[in-house]
């Protein structure tokens, strides 16, 4: 029991550490592959649900890993989905972002003579 929650909390500490640090798809994997090859090591996870973590791991790394079946599978319904939600841009904010630059109002604010 002692070692299942060791590994719990490891495996927390990990995937925090990844996140942190926002490292690439290929490094979550080795992470997590590194993860579930110690819990099967020290058993602290009973075999059915490690072949379980296992499958999700080989599915995550080839979403992850493989950039045009990632960009089919996650990024373009995503993308599609907050275009419906977020609402158009109106004429006056299309307008205000092709204004062109700040530079007189940086200047102004800036607090130069």
């Amino acid at each position: 029991m002692l070692i299942t929650i060791a590994f719990i909390v490891l495996s927390i500490a990990v995937i925090w550490a990844l996140a942190y640090h926002a490292v690439s798809g290929l490094f979550w994997t080795i992470g997590l592959a590194t993860l579930l090859l110690a819990g099967a090591v020290t058993q602290a996870l009973p075999m059915p649900l490690l072949a379980v973590f296992g499958v999700a791991l080989i599915v995550f790394g080839c979403i992850a890993n493989i950039t045009g079946l990632r960009q089919k599978v996650l990024t373009t319904p995503i993308f599609k989905l907050y275009k419906q939600i977020l609402p158009q841009m109106s004429q006056t904010e299309h307008d205000a972002l092709n204004a062109g630059t700040v530079w007189w109002d940086g200047d102004l604010f800036s607090g130069k003579p």
